[in-house]
């Protein structure tokens, strides 16, 4: 299939999904939302497929949201289309697992979209995080449903880029939510 957004690679059962956008830092659209979900279920459909991995650039995994899109359009509009939610079910529901790599910028739905995968590599670089709380909006990629996500990027992402600061605290978390049922 082709794709206007991403670049898909096959090879030895691993597929390589890369988000391509360079001008906009790998801004999340409708456009990339909806190809990203497709290339993941054809990915889930594919025998020859054992693995996922979705990448951006190394500047930025996914800047967030294109608000470009989002700009002109109303809260009921938003929610009405479901810009991102249903496009992303695909990478929350594969089976199969999938690896975020990421390096460079990976903010608000670009961190949501690393938390929904099973394994984060995070280069050096790579900056995490959720800036729209500040504007006090909740993430709107579906992560909100997970209240435990912030913790669970701890034991996902390697302890170099987790927030040092917040480790002590991420690892008393984590060993009481691996207690819960």
């Amino acid at each position: 299939m082709a794709y206007e957004t991403i670049i898909v690679k096959i090879s030895d059962h691993v597929c390589v999904i890369t988000l391509d956008r360079p001008s906009a830092l790998n801004a999340l659209n409708s456009q990339l939302v909806e190809e990203l979900g497709d290339a993941v279920t054809d990915a889930e459909n594919n025998n020859k497929v054992r693995c996922m991995v979705i990448t951006g650039s190394e500047k930025a995994f996914a800047a967030g949201a294109d608000i470009t899109e989002m700009v002109d359009k109303s809260f009921v509009e938003v929610v009405a289309k479901d810009l991102f939610g249903s496009s992303m079910m695909p990478v929350q529901n594969a089976k199969k697992p999938i690896i975020a790599a990421v390096s460079g910028y990976a903010l608000g739905g670009g961190c949501e979209l690393a938390m929904m995968c099973d394994i984060i590599i995070a280069s050096p670089n790579a900056k995490f995080g959720q800036p729209e709380v500040n504007l006090g909006i909740i993430p709107g990629a579906g992560m909100y449903n997970n209240v435990f996500s912030l913790p669970l990027l701890y034991h996902k992402c390697l302890k170099e880029v987790a927030l040092p600061h917040v480790i002590p605290i991420l690892c008393k978390l984590s060993k009481f939510f691996t207690h819960c049922s």
